[in-house]
């Protein structure tokens, strides 16, 4: 099981979630922690980078080690001739999240949860097909 963390601070509310999920899942499972900020992974694509974006497999080589953890066209999902989009992820059979607002709940619905909702539509998409636009 992958658990990927992205979180600057090693004595944030988001690290000690990670390790209490962690501490759980390993009772069941063998656990691959990711720890982006540790690793130093950079998360900003340089202009090289969005221009071979859609150069598969040529694309991958910025990002091969965490290639699966990335969204990116040739893994994550494929474009078709048509310009939908299909999930390319189909090898995940339960992907889950934890996001973090730094508010309550109820402020966080009020601003609309936009994060919470992001992964949700994420969950449903990975193995569907779907419309990207032009």
């Amino acid at each position: 099981m992958l658990l990927v963390h992205a979180h600057p601070v090693e004595e944030s509310y988001n690290r000690a979630l990670r390790d209490r999920i962690v501490a759980a899942l390993e009772t069941r499972h063998e656990v691959d922690v990711l720890d982006l900020y540790a690793e130093g992974f950079d998360p900003v694509t340089s202009r090289a980078e969005r221009l071979g974006y859609h150069d598969v497999p040529a694309n991958i080589d910025p990002v091969r080690p965490y290639v699966d953890r990335v969204m990116l066209p040739g893994v994550s999902f494929h474009i078709e001739p048509d310009g939908n989009a299909r999930g390319g992820l189909t090898h995940l059979q339960k992907p889950g999240a934890v996001v973090t607002y730094g508010q309550t709940r109820w402020r966080a619905f009020l601003m609309g949860g936009y994060p919470r909702k992001i992964v949700q539509r994420y969950r449903l998409r990975l193995n569907q097909p779907c419309d990207i636009g032009q």
